[in-house]
């Protein structure tokens, strides 16, 4: 899809179009006049007012496509044109096939010589087509695809002033849109009203525009030639306006209706009404007819050393009547050689507007069709990570700085900046926060380049960011006032109550640029209390759990209590109250169901099921170790069978004081192998 603007001396043409196949499809047009006579012979005269047209034209067919314009193809009229020759050649034998990026590469080479005698700050190329391509010295009509040892071409390429380009840049800046084609209004009117199979034939195609008459000229399959007269439609309008009195713009409209009325109802500079008939107009305007078309006719003799076989006339200056008609009288040719071409009249423009349509819609259409079929560009072209860009105009000056801003990058991606700073409040008080420092690397075809060094067409640029470590933005953690808790051989920061503007968020919240953060200045122990014994967490066989703990704050040597507030920004330490011990972490993990009670003499004794054995890093712990935080446990059990002589064992009776003695459960005797189960009552009687 391509965006395409003509922008005349009396009004600018937009298209929105693409390309299928060899077709080009129109999908949408919009055309406004200037308010004001800004631009005269085809330059820009008013830059301000030039761009409002423009951009008018531009949020127009943004807002009915739903789209935003960035990139513009335009062309520009050829007052003080200058035309030069240029030549070059390349070695081939190394490739397999001549790809198009070669043919363009040495088209563009070949336009660098036609420049060598030009001053690069007087005057810029603005377009070229090619005279011939040859192969190992045999002429060829398209290079890409063959093989061969040499490839050569001849172009003919066009120059203008600079600040003729600078001044439709400035227009272009202003409003936003990016330059990707620039051409000669000739060379892109004659790209579709003279199609290439036509171009065998000695044909003169004119533009007749509002303040210039561009020419070019085609023979044997190229274009020979360009050429510009600095008259054309405006002459027609200003007689007209001087010999009836009427101001410019009641002058054109006369003008653009002399086909559709015989006569005309105005009111002249003093406000006198009147009626002026055609003939009259006619009479007034045919020396001014002679005139414009005489001086093109000599042109176009001077260009082809002759009158050509045929002239194509294009414009919305040659639609006055007798215009065309006096162009066969000048050059000799019969009438039917001399034609007023229509884009509605082209078989390769597909218009889906139902709006495209007359002489002077041709070379908008044709600067649509050469950007998207790549004809006649005088951008350089080089790539960055991979990507094209092009590259206005051929000097070759561009450094590695200009190609990466023209290319979308920002001066701290190029050069290495910190990240953004943010500034933030913290209870009040501005804070900032600077990103990390950073730096790029740059390889040009494959060596490291720095961003001075200049850049020539097809050279391959690679950028890589490389950043001190990995940029994240503060989070409320990072910036608020903590209270700072010595626990064990580590410490803790516990975070005050806080809102980040007026609301709750967590503490792992990424601080924005403008963020609003409040937070209290003390912290109650309670509050320190809970947060330690969150973060006291032991692993028992790959599940952490947080057995509960008495914890005990000290600021310095004084014990704080629970109704105690502790300042952010203090320093204080945590103990344990009682010590967590092997055993405690099997009572908080062992199941109620893993236990039995029995009576034993009266009194309720518990006896375990289930016998424990813990690990921690491969060694045995026994019941009465301590368990610290963060450790990891291994615990592996084992059934139990419970007896008679377990639950003597478990009560640690001694029995060597005892001669003779019986054991009752539920009232029989049993021996010490007997199984006990839930709820048996056992006696120990001793005898005598």
């Amino acid at each position: 899809m391509i965006f395409a603007l003509d922008v005349g001396t009396r009004k600018v043409a937009g298209l929105i179009a693409d390309r299928e196949g060899e077709k080009l499809k129109v999908y949408d047009i919009e055309v406004l006049e200037h308010e004001k006579r800004a631009m005269i012979d085809g330059a820009v005269h008013d830059v301000e007012r030039v761009a409002i047209t423009v951009n008018r034209v531009k949020k127009l067919l943004e807002e009915r496509n739903e789209i935003k314009l960035t990139e513009v193809a335009i062309a520009l009229a050829g007052r003080f044109l200058k035309t030069l020759v240029g030549e070059a050649a390349i070695d081939i034998s190394d490739k397999k096939e001549i790809a198009e990026e070669d043919v363009n590469h040495l088209e563009i080479t070949a336009v660098k010589d036609a420049m060598k005698d030009v001053n690069p700050d007087e005057m810029f190329c603005v377009g070229y087509s090619v005279l011939s391509y040859e192969l190992d010295g045999a002429w060829m009509m398209n290079l890409t695809g063959h093989r061969g040892k040499k490839a050569s071409v001849k172009v003919i390429a066009a120059f203008l002033p600079v600040q003729v380009v600078d001044a439709m840049s400035s227009v272009m800046n202003r409003v936003g849109l990016k330059i990707t084609h620039m051409t000669l209004e000739p060379i892109a009117a004659i790209e579709v009203a003279v199609p290439e199979e036509v171009r065998l034939l000695n044909i003169a195609l004119v533009d007749v525009g509002a303040g210039t008459s561009d020419i070019a000229i085609s023979n044997d399959g190229i274009i020979t030639a360009y050429g510009m007269v600095p008259k054309a439609g405006d002459e027609l309008t200003e007689a007209i306006a001087k010999e009836f009195l009427l101001d410019f713009y009641t002058a054109e409209f006369v003008k653009r209706h002399l086909r559709d009325y015989e006569e005309f109802e105005v009111k002249d500079v003093l406000d006198a009404e009147k009626i002026i008939k055609k003939d009259e107009i006619m009479k007034v305007l045919e020396p001014v007819i002679n005139e414009i078309t005489s001086e093109i006719s000599k042109e176009i003799i001077e260009l082809n050393g002759k009158p050509p076989k045929a002239i194509m006339v294009v414009g919305g200056g040659a639609k006055v009547p007798g215009f065309v008609e006096k162009f066969a009288e000048m050059l000799g040719l019969p009438r039917n050689r001399v034609s007023l071409k229509s884009v509605e009249n082209l078989p390769s423009i597909e218009d889906h507007t139902g709006k495209l349509v007359g002489s002077d819609m041709v070379t908008p259409a044709g600067i649509a069709k050469s950007a998207l079929f790549g004809k006649g560009s005088v951008f350089s072209r080089v790539y960055v990570n991979g990507q094209p860009v092009k590259l206005m105009g051929l000097g070759g000056k561009y450094t590695v700085m200009q190609v990466l801003l023209q290319a979308g990058y920002d001066l701290g991606e190029i050069i290495g900046m910190p990240s953004p700073a943010l500034v933030y409040e913290v209870n009040g008080k501005v804070k900032s926060y600077r990103g990390l420092e950073s730096k790029v690397k740059i390889i040009v075809n494959g060596k490291e380049a720095n961003t001075r060094d200049l850049i020539e067409h097809g050279d391959r640029i690679e950028i890589e960011r490389v950043q001190n470590g990995e940029y994240k933005p503060p989070t409320v953690r990072n910036v608020i006032d903590k209270v700072k808790v010595k626990f064990y051989d580590g410490y803790m920061e516990i975070l005050p109550k806080f809102l980040v503007n007026g609301e709750k968020v967590s503490e792992e919240y990424e601080i924005k640029d403008g963020d609003k953060i409040e937070h209290e200045i003390f912290v109650p122990v309670k509050l320190i209390k809970e947060r330690i014994k969150e973060n006291f967490r032991v692993e028992i066989n790959g599940r952490i759990i947080y057995p509960d703990v008495d914890i005990k704050l000290l600021k310095g040597k004084k014990v704080l209590g629970d109704n105690d507030e502790v300042k952010v920004g203090v320093e204080i330490s945590a103990e344990m109250e009682r010590k967590l011990k092997v055993k405690d972490i099997i009572a908080a993990t062992s199941n109620e169901r893993n236990v039995i009670r029995v009576k034993f003499n009266g009194k309720e004794v518990v006896l375990p099921l289930v016998e424990y054995e813990v690990y921690a890093d491969g060694k045995k712990l026994s019941p009465g170790d301590f368990v610290e935080k963060d450790m990891k446990l291994t615990i592996q059990s084992k059934k139990l069978v419970p007896m008679v002589a377990t639950l003597l064992a478990n009560l640690n009776l001694d029995m060597s004081g005892f001669s003779r003695y019986k054991i009752y459960k539920n009232g029989v005797e049993v021996g010490f192998a007997e199984f006990l189960n839930d709820g048996d009552e056992v006696e120990f009687i001793e005898e005598g």
